[in-house]
């Protein structure tokens, strides 16, 4: 009689288990949401993972590389060569407004005569810490991502940089390709910002477009040039002139307590955009001959890192 009564209750508990074994089987399930940098008004931001974030292959990344890049703020009309202290040139290439041939300032809408203009230069902000993601877009061929991973290697060997792979952190650089030659932000940016890389960059453009990400512009655009280049507009081709203009005071912060460095990855060449090859478009006011350095960074350079960081 005992085992007669237990039985229904048996039945029951077996039923509950059945019950609760479903209910797990077919809860909700949250997807991982794709990680896809995106340019927002704001800045660059990113599409955050749901949950807390996993590791991702840098080479999962996907940048929609179409995607338009913040507006360029109050664009105006300016004579050419202009050197008003708060402003810098551009010119519109794709939409897009690049200063000084590789600076990628925002996007513009507006008609400007011949394409170019100026706009209010922002200050530069600096990476917080010398540990920076980073992702290879998949469309990046696979000789130029050895390209980039060895230029990452290098600055990992000589430099307090480190560019970490990219684990859906705010904030990195991402790596794709374009057609607008070498291009990146000045400084931090904010979110994923893009360094744009058609297939003529090599490791040593590279490390110029990294460099310019970690806040650092042109050498020979130093406020002090004057003292130590002379610069020879006759005998540089006049779309690549502005390239050669004096930018504002807000940009050289990355330049504090450095020497003018004739060697400087940031150099250009004593050749560089001649209207005739072999034709000097600067040359040296001092004793140290304008030579930039054809592989990897200058010692000046290396040791600007070091007091950027404050490893020095």
């Amino acid at each position: 009689m005992k085992s007669a009564r237990a039985f229904p209750l048996l039945l029951i508990l077996f039923v509950i288990a059945i019950l609760v074994a479903i209910l797990v089987a077919v809860r909700p399930f949250t997807p991982m949401t794709e990680v896809s940098p995106v340019f927002s008004p704001s800045g660059l931001d990113a599409v955050k993972p749901a949950g807390s974030p996993s590791p991702v292959d840098s080479k999962r990344v996907q940048p929609r590389a179409d995607r338009p890049a913040p507006a360029l703020r109050n664009p105006v009309i300016a004579p050419a060569g202009s050197r008003d202290e708060g402003v810098v040139e551009f010119k519109v290439v794709n939409g897009l407004a690049i200063a000084q041939g590789d600076l990628l300032l925002g996007s513009t809408d507006e008609v400007l005569p011949g394409g170019k203009g100026h706009s209010e230069a922002a200050p530069v902000r600096f990476w917080e810490t010398p540990e920076i993601p980073y992702s290879i877009h998949p469309e990046i061929p696979e000789p130029q991502r050895q390209k980039i991973e060895k230029a990452i290697a290098y600055l990992k060997q000589k430099t307090p940089v480190h560019l970490i792979p990219y684990e859906g952190q705010r904030d990195a650089i991402i790596f794709e390709a374009g057609n607008e030659h070498c291009i990146s932000v000045l400084g931090k940016a904010g979110g994923l910002q893009p360094i744009r890389l058609d297939r003529d960059c090599g490791t040593q453009e590279v490390l110029h477009e990294i460099m310019h990400s970690l806040g650092f512009p042109h050498e020979q655009s130093r406020r002090d040039r004057d003292q130590y280049v002379e610069i020879l507009w006759p005998n540089i081709e006049e779309r690549y002139r502005d390239q050669y203009s004096v930018l504002p005071e807000i940009w050289m912060e990355a330049f504090r307590g450095s020497r003018f460095d004739t060697h400087s990855i940031m150099m250009y060449r004593t050749d560089t955009f001649s209207t005739h090859p072999g034709l000097a478009t600067m040359k040296s006011l001092t004793a140290d001959p304008i030579q930039p350095v054809a592989d990897g960074l200058s010692a000046e350079d290396i040791l600007r890192l070091g007091r950027l960081f404050k490893t020095n």
